[in-house]
């Protein structure tokens, strides 16, 4: 647990969202969508304030470094791979 919270963002992370939203003139394309951060900050060009790269929770390779026994080959994958988001959804759903 302490990994995960030692690599998480920044509340100021968050600030930074909100500005770049505020100041695309195409908000409204993304009205009504659930916006992570982690796509947010790769939308805008977003790092950090101590210059880190905000965490993908969607990639292949974070999800199996959360793994202890398939932590090994989560350094293996490249970062663009990622888990789509309806299978998140279909997981996190109640129905």
């Amino acid at each position: 647990m302490k990994s995960v919270l030692s690599s998480a963002e920044t509340t100021e992370m968050s600030g930074k969202c909100v500005v770049a939203l505020a100041t695309d003139p195409n908000i409204l394309s993304l009205s009504g969508k659930v916006l992570p951060s982690c796509d947010l900050a790769r939308r805008y060009g977003l790092k950090d304030v101590d210059g880190r790269p905000v965490q993908d929770y969607f990639s292949l390779g974070y999800a199996l470094s959360q793994v202890s026994s398939l932590r090994w080959l989560a350094s293996y994958l490249p970062g663009f791979l990622r888990v789509p988001k309806w299978i998140v959804t279909l997981y996190t759903s109640k129905f």
